[in-house]
């Protein structure tokens, strides 16, 4: 679902507004033996089973707009909103010892499951199993939502017919907002369901926290 609302510019003012909401699901690679799927019902961390897929994301919404102001000068500004993101979980341990850890580690030993309770509890994040098992919902982990406000001043000075400067200052996340795209999903960590530590270089510009340019274009 997609929708748009779009003022255009008039009366010195534009205004643009988008959502959507998707769902993003897949399944898991059922079982096979030799060259064709197991015929019978397995265990939900080795057989077929649908679930929401890593990175669904159910809502995304954009504000922008655009003021222009005496002298020159312009003011412009983007709001983005993301809801959280599901994130792949897992026990950390293979313990059903096929040695193959993408089908196995969603199954955690009695024992390891009542400790990630206790984390899951203590972090203040749901952490839900098969009914009857120690199984694993798969990628039930959902990140906290993504709230960014950009914003940019701009004035242009006028020095001959010919040459004019425009004058720029960005202020990217102005409200240095904690936004997060990486989570400890091993379960049998302390700081399961936490947001991980994540280097300004690598994060992205979305994760990244208040920054301030200044530019000069001729």
């Amino acid at each position: 679902l997609q929708t748009q609302f779009n003022k255009r510019f008039s009366h010195r003012y534009q205004l643009n507004f988008t959502y959507s909401l998707a769902y993003a699901n897949d399944a898991q690679v059922q079982a096979i033996s030799g060259v064709d799927p197991v015929p019978f019902k397995l265990q939900d961390d080795y057989g077929f089973q649908v679930t929401p897929a890593v990175g669904d994301q159910r809502h995304r919404a954009t504000a922008s707009g655009i003021l222009q102001l005496k002298y020159g000068m312009q003011l412009s500004g983007t709001y983005f909103y993301g809801s959280g993101a599901a994130v792949a979980v897992a026990c950390g341990a293979d313990n059903r010892s096929t040695g193959l850890s993408s089908v196995s580690t969603r199954f955690c030993s009695p024992a390891s499951a009542i400790t990630s309770m206790t984390t899951a509890t203590t972090n203040g994040v749901p952490l839900l199993f098969e009914a009857g098992t120690t199984i694993l919902v798969r990628n039930q982990l959902y990140g906290a939502p993504i709230h960014r406000v950009d914003l940019r001043w701009s004035k242009n000075l006028k020095i001959t017919n010919k040459d004019v400067f425009d004058f720029r200052l960005d202020l990217f996340n102005a409200f240095n907002h904690a936004n997060y795209g990486t989570y400890t999903a091993n379960t049998s960590s302390a700081s399961y369901g936490l947001p991980a530590q994540t280097s300004v270089a690598t994060a992205g510009q979305v994760y990244n926290p208040r920054t301030l340019q200044f530019g000069i274009h001729m």
